[in-house]
């Protein structure tokens, strides 16, 4: 049995664009892109964090056994001085199901799946 320890947060997000006419992977598909830009929260405690980037797959999401994950991690060292440990933690396996309706060609609104993004108190 995996583990189902909650210990992911997430710090970023793309879905689709307002005027609803990319997705957040569509520059990733072109040759010579530049890849993926994220910012690691400045209140964050300093240690070691393992990043997982997940891409989605949505032609299949809206009917079980819906949409395809495809994550990929790589480890990191924040340094500074932050002494965030953020609270709003998920699991995976387990912060999606099979069943969850990821997206639906139907409606005109897309929410990203997963958690909300982590954000440092103001």
């Amino acid at each position: 049995m995996p583990n189902k320890t909650a210990v992911w947060f997430k710090i970023a997000e793309q879905g689709r664009s307002a005027d609803k006419k990319t997705w957040g992977t569509d520059p990733l598909t072109k040759p010579g892109n530049a890849g993926y830009t994220y910012t690691i929260p400045e209140c964050i405690k300093a240690g070691h964090y393992l990043v997982r980037h997940e891409l989605v797959a949505l032609h299949d999401a809206a009917q079980y056994p819906g949409p395809q994950f495809y994550p990929g991690c790589h480890q990191i060292k924040v340094s500074g001085e932050g002494t965030t440990v953020p609270k709003s933690l998920v699991a995976f396996p387990g912060a999606y199901k099979g069943q969850d309706v990821i997206y639906d060609a139907s409606k005109a609104e897309y929410t990203v799946p997963g958690p909300a993004v982590f954000q440092c108190a103001a």
